[in-house]
């Protein structure tokens, strides 16, 4: 018997792009305008703050962030369906979370269409808390418009 091979989150580099692109585009089929392009994501990895997830030697996941002096922003983060509902995406979002403290990040952002409610039931699970939405903010190729739920992490941090 094979035991369950493990995931393991490592901060992404310029040359996960085109393994991100992959995930993007499988996991966004639907929605092909939420798919960065290789050169953005590779810029956006030089930053040493957004993380991926592999397994076995393959990328099955990312998170993509961005902050700016200590606050951040999950831009997109997401798992290859055939890992999906298994804690991978748990795994990445809790070991985000982590390094931002680390970092001294206070609040971290993100939003998310108002239909995927798996990803809202992560987010309030992990402290998440619901600060608003915007309306119509999603849009597809067929002109259908969707709200996005604005959700808030707040870390909190050890005063003396």
């Amino acid at each position: 018997m094979i035991a369950e091979l493990e995931i393991s989150p490592r901060i992404a580099c310029p040359d996960d792009a085109p393994g991100v692109h992959a995930i993007m585009s499988t996991v966004f089929e639907s929605f092909p305008n939420e798919v960065w392009d290789i050169p953005n994501l590779s810029n956006a990895f030089e930053s040493g703050e957004s993380l991926v997830l592999e397994k076995a030697g393959r990328l099955i996941g990312y998170c993509l962030v961005r902050t700016v002096l200590d606050e951040a922003e999950i831009l997109s983060i997401a798992i290859i369906p055939s890992e999906q509902n298994k804690g991978a995406a748990a795994s990445l979002l809790t070991r985000t979370l982590s390094n931002l403290e680390r970092k001294k990040t206070l609040s971290v952002y993100l939003e998310v269409r108002e239909s995927n409610t798996y990803a809202e039931k992560l987010y309030l699970k992990h402290g998440f808390a619901c600060i608003g939405k915007r309306k119509d903010y999603y849009t597809s190729d067929a002109s259908d418009k969707e709200n996005a739920i604005m959700y808030k992490y707040t870390i909190k941090s050890e005063i003396p």
